[in-house]
């Protein structure tokens, strides 16, 4: 019996302060075997890890799908505003009592399992019983180690990769690309940037050659089409991606009606204008992410100037990010919204002026504004306005 849907949410939380990040996948195995998913099989599947780029890239890959005539299935992470909108089918979330139905029996298990194992888990057993032509799997964090290595995909993807969470994935991009070339398996293509760092490319190539996958390269659109939900100049090279992950997969008929479903393509939070006013939310949690919206505001508005309200977890390399967006901006603050967990302007004075949480409303009204950083600052500042979370 399963319980109500918030104290099913507070077990999983639990996992949070519990256990932290797991980078092995030991225990995973085992729940895999307990809840007999092996016995459960997933339709056909696609992988998709890098640094930046992996939930854009992956919608686009879903609604080109969808608007083809097939049903999808994505896993993805973080959340903005609920845990649901990590599990959907067809772009729509998994409702609050399959939540509770599917999520119940992972978290009986006796086995030290993390939020993102639980949650990767219960997506297995909800997809299998779903009926989908195909899912589409985004990794927490690396590849190698990472829970969703559980599915076995037709397909590998590895978007952009740079620097980030190097505590665990190492200190060079190298080592990152290596932990993310650990999703490619045996015999099975991978797709990834022809621009991609020349490190991390050659990393990726010995991994495939090792595994016998074809490597296919792939060349970014210069620019997006004004009709595409999803324009900014970083989306194109996401795009790229997801046009050439599906397209072995289509007949030319269905790959026309994909290119519709690119279209519609969105991903909340990303390059988001949530005010007529101008004020543009952007999850840009890295210093590659940072550079790349800069890019995209410079490219897409040229002729404007924005301040800019960030909120930073303090464990980032903040230093770097806010001198990018110090040169940018005409003004730049520095928002606390989760002491001790987020970077307070008082460890960079000389860069930001503070502003708190509660005031960051009123001040994006006051004139052309990009609020920006952790995906958890922009749920708190959304949670702000009117018809948000």
């Amino acid at each position: 019996m399963s319980g109500t849907y918030a104290s099913v949410i507070r077990a999983l939380q639990d996992r949070v302060y519990r256990r932290g990040i797991h980078y092995q996948l030991d225990a995973v195995a085992s729940a895999v075997s307990m809840l007999g998913l092996k016995d459960r099989p997933l339709p056909k599947a696609l992988h998709v890890a890098g640094t930046n780029g992996k939930g854009s890239t992956l919608s686009f890959m879903a609604h080109g799908l969808f608007a083809a005539g097939y049903q999808v299935g994505t896993f993805t992470s973080p959340h903005l505003f609920r845990y649901n909108e990590r599990v959907q089918v067809n772009m729509t979330a998994i409702s609050d009592s399959a939540m509770c139905r599917y999520l119940q029996p992972v978290l009986d298990l006796d086995l030290p399992l993390t939020e993102f194992e639980v949650l990767c888990l219960m997506s297995w057993s909800y997809f299998a019983d779903q009926e989908l032509d195909y899912v589409i799997y985004e990794t927490g964090l690396g590849g190698r180690l990472d829970a969703t290595q559980v599915i076995t995909p037709i397909l590998s993807v590895i978007t952009r990769i740079d620097m980030d969470h190097m505590e665990l994935l190492g200190e060079t991009i190298a080592q990152i690309a290596a932990e993310k070339a650990g999703i490619i398996r045996e015999g099975v293509p991978v797709i990834t940037l022809a621009d991609q760092h020349p490190e991390a490319l050659q990393v990726i190539d010995a991994h495939a050659q090792d595994r016998s996958s074809l490597l296919t390269l792939v060349e970014p659109p210069f620019v997006l089409p004004d009709t595409y939900q999803m324009k900014a100049s970083f989306q194109a090279e996401n795009l790229a991606l997801a046009r050439a992950a599906v397209a072995p997969l289509l007949a030319p008929e269905e790959m026309r009606l994909a290119e519709q479903g690119f279209a519609k393509a969105v991903c909340p939070g990303r390059f988001q204008v949530i005010d007529p006013a101008l004020v543009i939310v952007d999850a840009a949690h890295n210093p590659h992410a940072i550079r790349a919206l800069v890019q995209a505001l410079r490219q897409g508005y040229p002729e404007q100037s924005f301040q800019v309200i960030a909120g930073i977890l303090a464990r980032k390399n903040a230093n770097e990010m806010l001198t990018t967006l110090s040169e940018f901006a005409s003004e730049l603050y520095l928002c606390d919204f989760d002491p001790p967990n987020s970077m307070s302007a008082s460890s960079v004075p000389s860069l930001v002026s503070p502003v708190d949480l509660s005031h960051c409303q009123s001040l994006s009204r006051q004139r052309p504004t990009v609020v920006t950083g952790s995906i958890f600052f922009l749920d708190a500042f959304l949670r702000l306005e009117e018809g948000f979370g």
